[in-house]
């Protein structure tokens, strides 16, 4: 099972990502949903998702950033924006 991590500053869509979406059947676990890039970065250090879904305008650390950071870390997981 894949795991997923996703990040968007919207509580609508972080509910949405959530509730909405039948991760199972798609052979994934969302493992954790957070509000911001910083709060996703750490999640990436921490879980080591196989894939990470971000907004691009987000508070702290902005989606474009946060994929620079993955990759100058050396993390190599599709992130879908």
């Amino acid at each position: 099972m894949w795991k997923v991590a996703a990040a968007d500053d919207e509580a609508y869509l972080r509910t949405a990502l959530k509730k909405l979406m039948n991760w199972e059947k798609m052979g994934c676990e969302l493992i954790r949903v957070v509000n911001n890039g910083k709060e996703l970065l750490q999640c990436v250090e921490e879980e080591h998702p196989d894939i990470v879904i971000t907004d691009i305008r987000m508070p702290e650390v902005d989606g474009t950033e946060l994929v620079r950071r993955i990759r100058e870390q050396g993390y190599e997981m599709p992130v879908i924006i």
